[in-house]
């Protein structure tokens, strides 16, 4: 029976099969994948690379390797050309192995001239903590959850959930939805605060902020207020008798983009506010395009154009029969950042993301270089770093 075992692991059909099936299933993960911005993606990744029949393929293939080599007498100098393909291919498979199981990965960021010994891991993972009235000696007792490794994608069926309690009070943390791309913005809502918002290009490409009411905002380095007189800004004002007006600490000029109407900006000094027109003060370019908007920050998902590097996980917290939602900004290659949500007398901080690890060891960047194409100021040849 042994026998019969061994003589089909060996056999050149099973070769053959291993090598299809292995094949076809790198082309369907590439093919799933095709769309995204990153890959692998965690949806190739559980239906795929991390299934447990990926791995039987890979290791029947190592099975198979090793018994050709007593088989076909591959140790014998004639064959040995045969024999260095088929230990190459061993020890890639040993080395992906080790990779698999005992090592881990993770993402350096260094700026030029600058040293790291920190690492944000590849896997993210959803942490949680739990604080209370419950005391001892006077302090505050936390109830931490230690971090559970996650893997969401908007194609995947999710059970996730942590159950625990604190002091006696069942608390439940659970998977309610994933958003892909996703980023913070500006949502109309009835109930909420107005904004106004600015369109800049001040380091030279576009973005969109929104200016609340109240509120006073940095923008590369210069500050806008709304109906927040501040000295020193750009105060943007208005009011249901006088409309929209402007008043800056520096002269400039604007044009008017409906007729391309041109005009001065005084400074210390407040005038009528020109909307839809291109703003020009100091080395700031900057529009409002449309009247106040009340709404509410939500986290919605970007346009494919943004290539948003985060997600979003939406949970719900439930405790003594009330449900809180939460959503969480985050994801691979992210540092988690704790949210906090108040339900039935506890305090939750929950995040989603990477975590730091601490190496052993320091790396310097001494010199980043980035080659272009001739010809061409926005695409990259290729990238070299000196450590």
């Amino acid at each position: 029976m042994l026998k019969k075992i061994l003589s089909v692991l060996l056999s050149t059909r099973l070769t053959a099969i291993l090598f299809i099936g292995f094949a076809t299933a790198m082309a369907v993960g590439t093919f799933l994948d095709r769309a995204m911005p990153t890959s692998p993606t965690p949806y190739t990744y559980e239906l795929i690379y991390d299934a447990w029949w990926f791995e039987a393929i890979i290791l029947l293939f190592m099975i198979n390797f090793i018994g050709n080599i007593k088989r076909y007498s591959l140790h014998k100098r004639k064959n040995w050309s045969t024999l260095l393909l088929h230990l190459s291919f061993i020890i890639i498979i040993l080395g992906a192995i080790v990779t698999r199981y005992i090592g881990y990965e993770g993402v350096m960021r260094i700026r030029e001239g600058e040293s790291s010994n920190t690492i944000l891991t590849a896997k993210t993972y959803v942490n949680a903590f739990i604080i209370g009235d419950y005391s001892r000696d006077g302090v505050k007792q936390q109830r931490m959850i230690k971090e559970r490794e996650v893997r969401f994608s908007e194609r995947l069926n999710s059970n996730f959930k942590i159950k625990t309690d604190y002091n006696g009070q069942d608390v439940l943390i659970k998977y309610a939805g994933y958003i892909s791309g996703a980023k913070e913005d500006l949502v109309p809502d009835s109930e909420g605060d107005n904004y106004l918002k600015l369109v800049e290009a001040g380091d030279g490409t576009r973005h969109e902020h929104w200016l609340k009411e109240g509120d006073l905002t940095e923008v590369h380095s210069m500050y806008f207020s709304f109906n927040e007189p501040t000295p020193g800004a750009i105060n943007i004002l208005y009011s249901e008798e006088n409309g929209y007006a402007i008043s800056t600490p520096l002269a400039g000029d604007y044009l008017r983009m409906a007729d391309q109407a041109k005009g001065e900006v005084f400074a210390d000094s407040v005038q009528p506010l020109q909307l839809r027109s291109l703003y020009q003060i100091a080395d700031m370019a900057f529009v409002i395009p449309e009247e106040i908007i009340q709404g509410s920050y939500q986290i919605v998902k970007a346009p494919p154009e943004e290539r948003s590097p985060v997600d979003a996980l939406l949970l719900d917290i439930k405790s003594n029969n009330e449900t809180k939602r939460v959503e969480l900004l985050g994801g691979k290659g992210t540092l988690a950042q704790p949210v906090l949500t108040e339900i039935a007398g506890l305090e939750v901080w929950v995040s989603y993301g990477a975590l730091e690890e601490v190496l052993p060891f320091s790396l310097q960047l001494n010199d980043f270089i980035a080659d272009k194409y001739p010809g061409t100021e926005a695409a990259y040849s290729a990238f070299k770093s000196k450590i």
